[in-house]
């Protein structure tokens, strides 16, 4: 009873809590410096923005190891008594939480993605903005905050699109008629990625051409090209959508009715086709 009263004593509770009231403002002013640069220093943003994992459990492990040894003083026979009676109900009532803080630490030191990385993860797609020992958060591209435990993200497959960098490949599709002239379209198409604001001329511009079938043979152009930065794919990507149809229209390999469905005169013969049917 000594040391549950010692435990419970109003000095002990008044210390305990701001120890770890401290910690967690600390915390957060360090994640608001570290957010303020990275958002000045956007080159820098990624690297920056690594630090906070590591940051928040070194900080939290130094509160509880205060408020432990510190504050509560135990000694070895306190230490083995209370641990033996509580490591197997609080491992048997917590066996979520320890999985998600193990996948956590795994996420750190492993590695297979960064505050920043943009990833796809089944099925949610977006930027980790936050790494944390229970859970990871991704901020989809429609501005939605998800939020997945980090014993989820070890069972599942994590594909990440940049791994550290702040550049990215953006893939854009623009359908045209089957008759297309391919060499005039494969060009335009390089010149609408090439010329857009958004674009990262470092690494190469790749113009793929195939055929589809969408009720209707066509010609699919997907145009690759790298973004200067992550948080700019959905702009960039609707840049060169718009860029390349642009050019296509104004070199007539793109009619101005045409919406990728069958033309009225395909779906007119077609009608009579039936018509005729006894």
């Amino acid at each position: 009873m000594s040391v549950l009263n010692d435990i419970l004593s109003p000095w002990a509770i008044t210390v305990t809590v701001s120890v770890l009231g401290a910690t967690w403002l600390f915390n957060r002013s360090v994640h608001f410096v570290i957010h303020s640069l990275a958002a000045r220093w956007g080159e820098r943003r990624l690297l920056l923005l690594r630090f906070l994992p590591i940051i928040s459990i070194v900080l939290w492990t130094l509160a509880i190891i205060v408020v432990v040894s510190a504050v509560f003083s135990p000694d070895s026979g306190t230490i083995a008594t209370v641990m033996g009676a509580s490591v197997f109900a609080i491992g048997f009532a917590a066996q979520d939480f320890f999985k998600n803080i193990l996948g956590g630490l795994i996420i750190m030191f492993d590695g297979p993605f960064q505050v920043g990385d943009k990833v796809e993860i089944a099925p949610y797609y977006g930027e980790v903005v936050r790494i944390g020992l229970r859970s990871t958060k991704i901020v989809t591209n429609d501005d939605s905050l998800v939020t997945v435990p980090n014993s989820k993200m070890l069972e599942l497959s994590v594909s990440n699109g940049n791994a550290g960098a702040l550049d990215f490949q953006v893939v854009t599709d623009v359908y045209l008629p089957a008759h297309t002239d391919v060499g005039v379209a494969e060009n335009l198409a390089w010149e609408a990625a090439a010329t857009s604001p958004y674009v990262f001329l470092d690494k190469p511009i790749m113009i793929r051409i195939t055929d589809d079938y969408k009720e209707q043979v066509l010609t699919r152009v997907r145009i690759k090209a790298y973004v200067i930065d992550i948080r700019l794919e959905t702009l960039f990507q609707s840049d060169v959508s718009k860029r390349a149809k642009q050019a296509f229209m104004k070199a007539k390999l793109l009619p101005a009715h045409f919406d990728g469905e069958p033309c009225p005169r395909e779906v007119a013969s077609q009608d009579e086709k039936e018509g005729a049917k006894p």
